[in-house]
């Protein structure tokens, strides 16, 4: 994982969703991880930050605050 910054759009590829953008990272770290794994990781630490994992399909403009 790494550090972003403040400003969404300079950090964030507004193309990918939040699952594309996290499992990318993550899978890489994991290479034997499957796809379902990174879903459930993702949700997991999604709630743990307290979003709604129902949120993973989501893009970074669709967040607010």
């Amino acid at each position: 994982m790494q550090m972003i910054f403040q400003d969404p759009y300079a950090s964030l590829n507004p193309r990918k969703t939040v699952r594309q953008t996290l499992e990318e990272p993550l899978r890489f770290h994991n290479p034997k991880m499957s796809a379902a794994e990174a879903g459930d990781k993702i949700a997991d630490v999604m709630q743990q930050v307290g979003v709604d994992p129902a949120w993973i399909t989501r893009y970074p403009h669709e967040f607010s605050g």
